[in-house]
Order: structure tokens, then C-alpha cells, then sequence
């Protein structure tokens, strides 16, 4: 249950999400590539205890695929996120880590 009322917090980044997404120089590539097909979908899990982010995006550097998982983490009791990309192993972030990208997807949902 206090798993479940924690993940209502986050019940605002739940849809289905379309956006423009720049790659700035210097990770994946020497220039600046904008891609205007970013796809997210995000939605919960099994009884609502964990969030799923399955992404892609196609631009002039290629394909990009990524999956999240978003919970809560009693122990710690903190907002815990699982990430897992084509580029390379599972990363674990911190609560602080993922605001950044709710900020973002409240600026598209506007």
C-alpha cells in the first residue's frame, strides 16, 4: 500500500509522449542532430508498483531505443530509476537524477 500511494505521485508522467529531442556535439556525435520522432511510452506495472518507460527516436545518426524503470524504494524511501539503453549496461540514478526529466516531460505536456 505506501508503494502504491508513492507512485501516485507520479502519476502526471503516465501517456503516451511525442517530442522533438536535440543530440548536442560531443556524446554520439561531432554535431548537433535533432530528432523529431522521440517516442515514450510510459505507463505502470504490475499493480501499479513500478513505472515503464520503453523510448525510441530516429534521427540522421541513426535509431535509439531506451527502457526505464521507475519505483519506489521503501528502504531507502526514495525514488529509485533502472535504466537500460542500446549503448550500454543498466544504470541506476537517484530520485535527484530523474527530476530533471520530469521537468522536461511537464514542459511537453503543456
Amino acid at each position: 500500500m505506501a508503494q502504491e500511494k508513492s507512485m501516485e505521485k507520479l502519476n502526471r508522467m503516465i501517456g503516451n509522449w511525442s517530442c522533438v529531442e536535440t543530440y548536442h556535439a560531443g556524446g554520439w556525435s561531432e554535431t548537433e542532430v535533432v530528432s523529431t520522432s522521440a517516442h515514450d511510452l510510459i505507463e505502470y506495472g504490475i499493480n501499479n508498483q513500478y513505472i515503464t518507460a520503453d523510448y525510441s527516436s530516429e534521427s540522421a545518426i541513426g535509431s535509439y531505443a531506451a527502457y526505464a524503470m521507475i519505483y519506489f524504494d521503501a528502504s531507502k524511501e526514495s525514488y529509485a530509476l533502472s535504466f537500460f539503453d542500446k549503448y550500454q549496461d543498466i544504470i541506476s540514478l537517484k530520485w535527484l537524477a530523474l527530476l530533471s526529466k520530469v521537468a522536461e516531460w511537464e514542459r511537453y505536456a503543456k
